[in-house]
């Protein structure tokens, strides 16, 4: 039997697969298709299928209809059986492949984050609808809530603030709109729907320029899918993105600083960084919540301020900045209010007050220093609690002394006067002006007496045959006797031209000795012209200390006037005048504190008792003490611990100000050590060359 021919296939067409929104055929090209194309073999569409592979819709990444909405509770928990109702939202979420009943939700909604499934009953069809509706349109364009029946009435039911909650839900579809359009193919009714919505994620996105009505269908929608997917942003890149750490250089929180509130200022300000704010996405910056001067907070870039490691720290333009704190006045500079000082230390001291006033701070500063004097006299005899740690330290030695020493330095927030007066009372009352801190500068050269230099505190004038050669002053680096040196000052006859330095003789009657005027003043000696053989000389006016002023002379009680017998014996003695009264004597410590040395004892009224003097003082202050006695033991810890917080606060816009100082100089010592380092002939030789370039002219 013959066999019939069979007839030709017909040309295969490109294989798009089942997806409803295939691209369409025509949209490829406007113009007609030549008679050669007409006429081509059936094997280039076969060509063309071959090599793309079918988008199946059932093995495609991602369904549309794999999106769904969720009615979860509005805190993120799965509607139950035995829910007793409450407001519910239609929440975004896509299935999980290999579970049907798991869902994994976009996102963050209460306590479901992003990425976490939830799993729901077969029955549970009416909490589970898809992504689109029959149109394949979005089908919420906002947020959609209800209500279970058992719960209470609009009028009764609590009105909830929902705007951030809103706000995460329109986050939450906008990942899931950016998924479906970059891992399938929508149809051009749900692209219309995104555009056309006023969700934040996609109504921010730049529009595109509007398409004439005789474009394609298909370039209306490639045009509208590339616009909508610049503001949305990508769920896979979200799950994995982590916010960045926050500067390991930093001290968080209490990070000093010099920062500006503007990307565009350029005056800078002093702050303290608070906290780290990490970004929520990507696109985001992190910032630093800080705290200004002015007490007012705001959230800045890591770019907005610098650090005291940072060279612009020394170099950025300030604003007008002023400290509460003053700077503290030192020991070592000269004071004009010395010889007040002084004459305020020889007089009586008050009485502690019965009732001290309501603003204790209102009171004369010794009358303040006379209430703590209770607790500084338990301190020294070793009964009081709070200050026995540092009180046992100190008499240990060592480095446990020296970490005493180098906690004694916060003063808190008093004023720098007070502190310095509250010094110099506590030493002279501990001690009775028994010691002072002399320093001399070891690298100076050692001052011989002459006409022009200046007096040495003498007790009187003796006439005397002058030696041969001036005797030079003694100077090294040491805690010397507060007494009066033991060297005074000669003059034998108005034809000497220089005083004569010579020791005290024992042998000279007191009662010859007429009463020298003695001048206490900070301001230094003028130096005096050599006295000349034909001018007569009168006795030389005696000042105590090196600084003489003459409007500030006053006499001196005979009790302050101390000197050595010759010798160095160590026994003082005293002038009598007529006023027999003297200082009372120091004052007695327990048996480890009377076991210390002179200069030891005076370190341990700085390092110990001037401490606990300042935390007396804010406790007085701030009205947490209101008597002299001492207290009940836990009373006096509480007092002792109130005190001790508020001495060791600090104006830290005072130590920004310090900072600043502080790499201004090291920057300005840098620039002259490289000026030094400079090699001397090359400004010369620069300029010798551009002298012979001259004379080729």
């Amino acid at each position: 039997m013959a066999t019939l021919p069979r007839r030709a296939a017909p040309p295969k067409r490109p294989q798009y697969g089942g997806s409803i929104s295939a691209p369409i055929p025509r949209s490829r090209a406007k113009r007609p298709l030549s008679d050669d194309s007409q006429k081509s073999d059936s094997s280039d569409f076969i060509s063309i299928s071959d090599s793309t592979p079918p988008l199946d819709r059932a093995h495609s990444p991602l369904d549309v209809n794999s999106c769904v909405f969720l009615l979860l509770n509005i805190d993120g928990k799965v509607e139950g059986e035995e829910s007793q109702g409450g407001e519910k939202i239609w929440w975004p979420a896509r299935r999980v492949p290999e579970a049907p009943q798991l869902f994994r939700i976009y996102g963050n909604l209460g306590t479901a984050k992003r990425g976490m499934t939830v799993s729901f009953a077969s029955n549970a069809a009416d909490r589970v609808v898809d992504l689109v509706n029959h149109k394949e349109e979005l089908r919420f364009l906002r947020p959609e809530y209800a209500t279970s029946p058992g719960s209470p009435s609009p009028r009764k039911r609590q009105r909830l603030d929902k705007t951030a909650l809103e706000k995460e839900w329109e986050a939450a579809v906008g990942e899931a709109v950016k998924q479906i359009m970059v891992e399938d193919l929508p149809s051009t009714a749900f692209i219309t729907s995104v555009a056309n919505s006023r969700w934040k994620a996609v109504s921010s996105a730049p529009k595109s320029a509007p398409v004439p009505a005789r474009k394609s269908r298909a370039l209306t929608r490639t045009i509208s899918m590339d616009d909508d997917l610049s503001s949305l942003s990508d769920p896979d890149d979200s799950d994995e993105w982590t916010p960045p750490e926050p500067d390991s250089d930093l001290k968080i929180p209490g990070e000093l600083i010099l920062g500006k509130d503007a990307n565009r200022a350029t005056q800078y300000w002093a702050a303290r960084i608070l906290a780290y704010v990490p970004p929520r996405n990507k696109n985001q910056k992190p910032k630093y919540r800080v705290i200004w001067m002015d007490a007012t907070e705001a959230e800045i870039e890591r770019g907005w301020f610098y650090t005291l490691t940072q060279k612009e720290f020394g170099t950025c333009q300030l604003g007008k900045m002023e400290s509460f704190q003053k700077e503290e006045v030192s020991d070592t500079d000269e004071d004009p209010d010395d010889a007040l000082f002084e004459q305020l230390l020889r007089e009586q001291s008050p009485q502690p007050l019965t009732r001290p006033p309501e603003d204790f701070s209102e009171l004369p500063i010794r009358e303040q220093f006379v209430c703590a004097k209770p607790v500084l006299m338990a301190i020294l005899r070793g009964e009081y609690a709070p200050a026995m740690p540092l009180h046992d330290m100190f008499l240990a030695g060592g480095k446990k002394r020296e970490t005493v020493g180098k906690s004694a330095g916060e003063n808190g927030m008093m004023d720098p006067v007070d502190i310095q007066k509250l010094r110099r009372f506590l030493v002279e009352w501990v001690l009775r002006g028994l010691t002072k801190d002399r320093i001399v500068d070891e690298d100076d050269e050692p001052v011989q007496a002459s006409t022009a230099g200046r007096s040495l505190s003498p007790l009187g004038t003796v006439l005397t045959d002058a030696p041969s050669s001036p005797a030079p002053l003694p100077l090294r680096r040491h805690f010397a006797p507060l007494d009066l040196p033991t060297y005074v000052e000669l003059t034998s006859s108005p034809s000497l031209t220089a005083p004569i330095l010579a020791p005290l003789s024992t042998d000279v009657s007191l009662a010859d000795i007429p009463p020298p005027s003695l001048a206490v003043s900070d301001a230094p000696v003028i130096p005096m012209s050599p006295v000349s053989p034909l001018t007569p000389t009168t006795p030389p006016r005696y000042t105590l200390g090196m600084r003489r002023d003459p409007s500030m002379d006053i006499e001196l009680e005979t009790s302050d006037v101390r000197t050595k017998l010759e010798g160095g014996d160590d026994d003082l003695v005293l002038l009598p005048t007529s006023d027999s009264t003297t200082k009372p004597p120091r004052l007695i410590g327990c048996p480890g504190y009377e076991a210390l040395s002179t200069v030891e004892k005076h370190g341990y009224c700085l390092s110990v008792l001037f401490p606990e003097l300042l935390i007396q003082m804010y406790a007085w202050r701030g009205g947490k003490r209101t008597t002299s006695e001492l207290l009940p033991a836990d009373e006096e810890e509480e007092v002792h611990e109130f005190g001790r917080v508020e001495r060791g606060k600090r104006d830290w816009v005072y130590d920004v100000l310090r900072m600043r100082r502080q790499k201004e100089g090291q920057m300005k010592k840098r620039d002259m050590e490289k000026d030094e380092e400079q090699p001397a002939g090359r400004k010369s030789s620069t300029s010798t060359r551009a002298t012979r370039r001259a004379g080729r002219r």
